[in-house]
C-alpha cells in the first residue's frame, strides 16, 4: 500500500511538473508572436521614417502647401467657383445635348457650348 502512494504521488508530482512547463512553453511561444509581431511594426515604421525623410516625399509634400519647382504656378480653384458640369455615365445619354465622347472630354478640358 505505501509504494501505491509512493508511485500516486510521484506521478502527481511529474503531471504538475509536465503541467507547468506546457504552460511555460505556450507562454514563451506566445510571448515570441508578441515579439515578432512588434519588430515587424518596428521595422514598418523605421521604413515609414526613411520614406518620409527622402527628398521626394518632402518635395512631394511641399506641392500640397504650395511650394513647387522653378517654373511651377500653384493651382486651385476659387472658393466660389461654380461646381463641375454632371458626368453622364457610360451608355447614358445627356438630357440636354448629345455629345460624342471626344467632344465630351474637349469640352471639359477646353471649354464648350
Amino acid at each position: 500500500m505505501g509504494i501505491l502512494v509512493v508511485v500516486g504521488w510521484l506521478l502527481w508530482v511529474f503531471g504538475s511538473s509536465l503541467t507547468q512547463l506546457n504552460e511555460a512553453t505556450e507562454q514563451a511561444d506566445a510571448l515570441r508572436a508578441e515579439s515578432a509581431a512588434l519588430e515587424a511594426r518596428l521595422d514598418a515604421g523605421q521604413r515609414e521614417l526613411e520614406l518620409v525623410q527622402s527628398d521626394a516625399f518632402q518635395a512631394h509634400q511641399a506641392r500640397a502647401y504650395g511650394m513647387g519647382g522653378e517654373g511651377e504656378r500653384a493651382f486651385g480653384l476659387e472658393a466660389d467657383a461654380p461646381p463641375p458640369p454632371a458626368i453622364v455615365p457610360l451608355g447614358g445619354e445627356s438630357p440636354t445635348t448629345q455629345h460624342t465622347p471626344l467632344e465630351a472630354w474637349l469640352n471639359l478640358l477646353f471649354g464648350g457650348p
